[in-house]
């Protein structure tokens, strides 16, 4: 959680110290138990899925189901890309309004990830 970061350099102090207590809750996690997906899927064919897992952040964990869109790498790699929203109290987390321009204490979380195959 160190790495927020809001495009605001005050804003992520704030953040990270009073308000996601990176000290105290230096990260967050999702693990799956689940994916929705097509049987097979081809590459360089961008296929949209959905991952069940439990999303923990600020020491509280919720089972969410988020929309990730895979790409197969011919190379062997994994290309997956994810927008979501997280509900900051949800997670223990009041954030004044002046801090975070959301609605209703929603932020926008994405996701970039990159994966190996063997």
């Amino acid at each position: 959680m160190a790495s927020l970061d809001t495009a605001n350099s005050l804003r992520n102090r704030e953040m990270r110290e009073l308000y996601l207590e990176t000290k105290k809750h230096p990260n967050a996690s999702f693990k799956s138990v689940s994916v929705e997906a097509p049987a097979s899927i081809a590459p360089n064919q961008p296929v949209d899925i959905k991952v069940t897992g439990d999303f923990a952040l600020h020491g509280v964990t919720k089972r969410l189901t988020i929309p990730v869109r895979v790409v197969l790498i011919p190379d062997g790699r994994i290309h997956a890309t994810s927008s979501f929203n997280i509900h900051m109290p949800d997670f223990g987390i009041n954030v004044p309004k002046n801090i975070l321009v959301t609605v209703n204490d929603e932020v926008p979380v994405r996701l970039d990830l990159w994966a190996a195959g063997r």
